[in-house]
């Protein structure tokens, strides 16, 4: 357990950061979502960026031998862009990919990460993210797109099934909080 970074994916209120503040308060070190500049403009590359700064933190805190959890990943990163390119002809994964792909082929990195990826419905995701806040229009445009969505959901598993096939586990929310909580908590401290 001492050695891995752990990773929770998923959709939109799937309970990724539930679980990663759940696991901060037995002993885990957290890191953000996203790692914010202010003074940069909040584009493709902010994010790719965000996710190189937020691996290199979780690196610095497993390497001093803290456990690590992390709410989201590269691996969003690229389902985002992935998603947005095949259903609106953006052209962002390409170069999202050259630069996230490169955390899947270190393999001194891939060996320390271990991701739960959070399946719950789509519509599920679909809900929360319609109740959280008020979205702007290009948020709502993918946010509140069920079919957006599937595809960053379809992505992401094919990615992890494929990239790190024996350093992922998936869990399906479909119990109570506490079971859910349960369940995460185990495949943490048993993988």
């Amino acid at each position: 357990m001492k050695n891995s970074i752990y990773i929770f994916e998923g959709l939109p209120g799937s309970g990724k950061t539930s679980i990663c503040k759940h696991l901060a308060s037995h002993g885990f070190k957290t890191v953000p979502e996203i790692i914010y500049n202010k003074n940069q403009i909040k584009n493709q590359f902010y994010f790719l960026k965000s996710e190189e700064l937020k691996m290199a933190r979780a690196l610095k805190l497993n390497t001093r031998g803290h456990k690590v959890v992390m709410d989201r990943s590269f691996v969003s990163v690229l389902a985002f862009n992935y998603a947005r390119d095949k259903l609106f002809g953006y052209k962002s994964y390409p170069k999202a990919l050259e630069r996230m792909g490169a955390f899947a082929l270190n393999e001194g990195l891939k060996n320390k990460l271990f991701f739960i990826y959070m399946q719950s419905p789509v519509s599920v995701a679909f809900d929360r993210k319609r109740r959280k806040r008020k979205l702007n229009f290009i948020e709502r445009k993918f946010w509140l797109n069920e079919n957006f969505l599937s595809e960053m959901e379809k992505y992401s598993l094919h990615y992890l099934k494929t990239n790190f096939p024996k350093r992922h586990f998936v869990l399906e929310n479909r119990g109570t909080y506490r079971q859910i909580l349960l369940e995460a908590t185990e495949a943490v401290h048993n993988h």
